[in-house]
């Protein structure tokens, strides 16, 4: 079917961005701290010696979860968004929060989920809409955090994931691995199922238009550059909280799932929630970008400095493909 401009995509863990930016908006309003345990606002996160894990840590993949996943989950297990926060809840860390980065593939968004129903009583889903997707302009209905009931009979908006593994593939990422094994979530084929778009995953089912994330991305830099844009977006987050968000962490472990050329995550370095980039101006100075690749080619980015926002969404999931990087050095 062809591509329109408001056709959504399932852009894998770009959508983790978004996601942290709702909770970065409750950080603005006071509603929780940043360097605050995420038991304060979650009592029973405490379990198992979690207790000094901070929002920071969770937002930074330094939660020390990045391996808690149920061994013998079902799928609907998997897509149950209150069990599943339950279980991170419970789960045990591999060391001490805060002392290593280690990419959270799916457990980064059920800490998230379950750290803003226990704050403010309400889904990540739906804070997202009111925080973050409100502010895109006239593009509040290209984003979605789970598709509503009334868009999944829509087929003609509904990109279908086709995967697309060269040799040797399986043998270069987790998620590449989790394919051929079979493991539920792992394999990108399943976000095609009406349940499994439906449902709130929120490190891997954000739903959007390529316009929407490109506009989510500009609006990171509104603050900075002044102002909203001619399409009329919104500032999302404060300059403050933006300079806060590009702070450079603690470098992160090797690991790869599928991201664009220097958009993989390998030794990546995270700001809150999203990946750090470099990128040389013409003049030779160096401008900081954010952003974060998905699983398969999709991908957003800001430069800040400038305004700008870019987004390349596919359906055509490949492993360090060339389609997004081509497009990306076209524009910049």
């Amino acid at each position: 079917r062809p591509v329109l401009p408001d056709s959504l995509f399932c852009v894998f863990s770009a959508g983790k961005a978004p996601c942290a930016a709702a909770v970065l908006q409750l950080a603005e309003q006071g509603t929780l701290q940043l360097d605050a345990p995420v038991a304060d606002y979650w009592p029973a996160f405490a379990a198992n010696g979690k207790g000094s894990c901070t929002v920071e840590h969770v937002l930074r993949h330094q939660a020390g979860l990045a391996d808690a996943f149920p061994s013998s989950a079902t799928l609907e297990q998997l897509l149950d968004g209150e069990a599943m926060a339950d279980f991170v809840a419970r789960a045990c860390p591999d060391g001490p929060p805060g002392m290593a980065t280690r990419y959270h593939y799916l457990t980064f968004g059920w800490i998230l989920a379950g750290l803003v129903k226990s704050t403010t009583g309400e889904t990540l889903s739906s804070l997202l809409q009111s925080v973050v997707v409100s502010r895109l302009g006239g593009l509040t209905g290209e984003m979605f955090l789970g598709v509503p009931e009334e868009l999944l009979g829509r087929e003609s908006r509904l990109a279908s994931l086709e995967v697309k593994l060269a040799p040797g593939d399986a043998d270069s990422s987790p998620v590449a691995a989790g394919i051929n094994a079979n493991i539920p979530l792992m394999s990108p084929a399943l976000f095609n199922m009406r349940k499994v778009r439906a449902a709130e995953v929120p490190a891997a089912n954000l739903h959007c238009s390529a316009r929407a994330l490109a506009r989510f991305y500009a609006g990171l830099g509104h603050n900075v550059c002044g102002g909203s844009d001619s399409s009329g977006g919104e500032a999302l987050l404060s300059a403050k909280m933006l300079s806060e968000l590009c702070r450079t962490g603690r470098k992160m472990e090797a690991d790869t799932t599928g991201g664009a050329g220097p958009f993989a995550l390998d030794h990546s370095q995270f700001g809150l929630g999203m990946r750090l980039y470099d990128f040389l101006a013409a003049d030779g100075s160096k401008l900081r970008g954010v952003g974060h690749a998905g699983f398969g080619g999709s991908v957003g980015f800001a430069i800040p400095a400038l305004g700008v926002g870019i987004a390349v969404t596919v359906n055509r999931l490949e492993f360090g493909g060339p389609g997004p990087q081509e497009v990306i050095s076209l524009i910049c």
